[in-house]
């Protein structure tokens, strides 16, 4: 029974050593966000402009900026679908998953396929590989 207590103890100690590792990481965050925050601050006052709304159109404007483009994550990244590529390995592995009782959703997340070429797979669509 003591051990199982000094055990405790020793798990309690190493969550805590844990704990104040993950907080100085978010306080060294908090720092860095701070000094962002005031470098923005300082940006905008300092552009001459009466508010950060008419610095921010004036560089849309000056570098070509649409609004419908500040929502897309990057302009590298291909708006287009991705086409999967059904190998004879691929639907045998979607196969075993699907005899072992696995949801077909969650055999399209584990293998980054649709929900339609895991059920292709089972209906035989893809055999012939």
């Amino acid at each position: 029974m003591t051990q199982d207590i000094s055990s405790e103890i020793r798990r309690l100690e190493q969550e805590a050593a844990k704990l104040e590792k993950q907080k100085a990481e978010l306080l060294k965050k908090q720092e860095e966000q701070e000094k962002e925050l005031k470098k923005l601050d300082s940006l905008v006052a300092d552009s001459g402009f009466d508010s950060a709304k008419q610095l921010i159109e004036a560089l849309m404007v000056r570098f070509k900026i649409a609004p419908s483009q500040l929502n897309k994550k990057s302009a590298s990244i291909s708006s287009g679908r991705t086409r999967t590529t059904v190998t004879a390995e691929l639907r045998d592995k979607i196969s075993a998953d699907l005899a072992s009782g696995m949801s077909k959703t969650a055999i399209g997340e584990k293998y980054n396929v649709s929900y339609l070429v895991v059920r292709g797979v089972e209906t035989g669509k893809y055999k012939d590989l």
